[in-house]
């Protein structure tokens, strides 16, 4: 065989092979570009689809209801459920037209942001209630925002609810609580001195924050401790700056916290008044009693009197008659959330938009949603407001205390 005969011919091979290669390259880089280009395309879509859905009636709009149904916290999810059940069914029943979606929030926090963004992204979706630990909620807000979707949490108390678009709690921001327990804190205290006792952790300076405000408006005069629960000195710091005469002591903190500094207050012979934020429930407050009885305050957003309330009573028949037990205050609120969000509904079909609009303006100061839980409405910088209650704790119960509340 002649070796320059051959040559040319593998050459030619090779040739054909950069040529081949050449348009396989060609091809992907074109196939690159164009899914790039369409990645875009797609990133940019739903914004356009958001600002169109929001403005589109929904003749069956969606409330999808999140709140655990199962794990430790089943028996409040339960209780959350029934009260916004209760509520629809009478919305159906005066001809809202849609559908109330249940989600279970009681196992891992992953599976319950994938079932919700599952929810957000129905196009007839328009409300999300919620019973959520704020870890979850932070990663919920910014798919609800951006989808126009109105998300309540009715017992959201959280300062990181405040002032976000569309996002609706029916009690007091911790702030606004400090607020509170300042203008009642002259009455409480008769007059005499009062003291703010704090822990210097977020939630603790919240609570003083909205005290200070508070008080400033008041012109209360006070006392500010701060209370490190770790400082081995913390008896002492407390014997030495807390003024003998003091006959009110507010404590901004958590139940666990509060449990040590009012031990330390029971053992230095305070004979004072105590005034606690909503956190403390009944637990640690069996705890407080055995040294504080009669002089355990509490601010509650709700309270469920005995009498007095012909609304309230007919809810609590209702709510016996399809459940067989009595409501509590997180039934009320959730009854009450679902029926403010229904309201604008019995008027017809409404798209996300609309029914926003008619619930912000028509929310406010001179025009108050009166639920069976009490009056909320939507103040100038269009945070939603509610008087609290100021409670004795007593026997078991949040009693309101006569002639106080804030």
């Amino acid at each position: 065989m002649n070796y320059y005969l051959g040559k040319p011919r593998q050459n030619k091979k090779k040739r054909i092979l950069i040529l081949l290669l050449a348009l396989f390259l060609s091809v992907s880089v074109s196939y690159m570009v164009f899914s790039r280009f369409q990645a875009q395309k797609e990133t940019f879509q739903p914004a356009q689809e958001t600002m169109k859905s929001e403005s589109e009636p929904l003749d069956r709009p969606v409330i999808g209801l999140v709140t655990p149904l199962s794990g430790p916290f089943k028996r409040e999810g339960e209780f959350f459920r029934q009260g916004a059940e209760l509520a629809w069914k009478e919305l159906q029943s005066q001809g809202v037209h849609g559908d109330l979606t249940v989600l279970d929030s009681g196992k891992e926090d992953a599976e319950t942001i994938r079932s919700v963004e599952e929810f957000l992204s129905n196009p007839k979706s328009a409300v999300l209630m919620t019973h959520l630990p704020m870890t979850v909620l932070s990663k919920i807000i910014p798919d609800c925002e951006r989808r126009g979707i109105i998300l309540v949490a009715p017992a959201g108390s959280h300062e990181n609810l405040v002032d976000k678009p569309r996002v609706v709690s029916f009690i007091p921001s911790d702030s606004s609580e400090g607020r509170y327990a300042a203008l009642v804190a002259g009455d409480l205290s008769d007059g005499k001195k009062t003291a703010i006792l704090f822990d210097p952790s977020p939630y603790g300076e919240i609570l003083l924050q909205g005290f200070r405000k508070g008080a400033n408006s008041k012109m209360l005069d006070f006392q500010e401790i701060p209370c490190k629960t770790d400082d081995p000195s913390l008896q002492k710091t407390i014997a030495e700056k807390l003024h003998p005469e003091t006959s009110l002591v507010v404590l901004a903190g958590s139940p666990l916290w509060g449990t040590v500094v009012a031990d330390i207050l029971a053992e230095q012979d305070y004979k004072g008044r105590l005034l606690l934020p909503q956190s403390y429930e009944r637990m640690p407050l069996e705890d407080l009693s055995e040294h504080f009885a009669g002089r355990l305050y509490v601010l509650k957003p709700v309270v469920i009197k005995e009498s007095g309330n012909t609304a309230l009573e007919n809810f609590q028949k209702a709510f016996v008659q399809a459940y067989w037990k009595r409501p509590n205050e997180l039934a009320l609120l959730a009854y009450d959330a679902v029926c403010w969000v229904g309201s604008p509904l019995k008027e017809g079909i409404l798209s996300k938009e609309e029914l926003w609009d008619r619930l912000r303006k028509g929310t406010n100061a001179g025009a108050p949603y009166q639920g069976v839980s009490g009056k909320i409405f939507f103040d100038t910088e269009g945070r939603i407001q509610r008087p609290m209650v100021v409670t004795i704790y007593r026997d078991g119960k949040f009693v309101p205390a006569p002639d106080r509340e804030g």
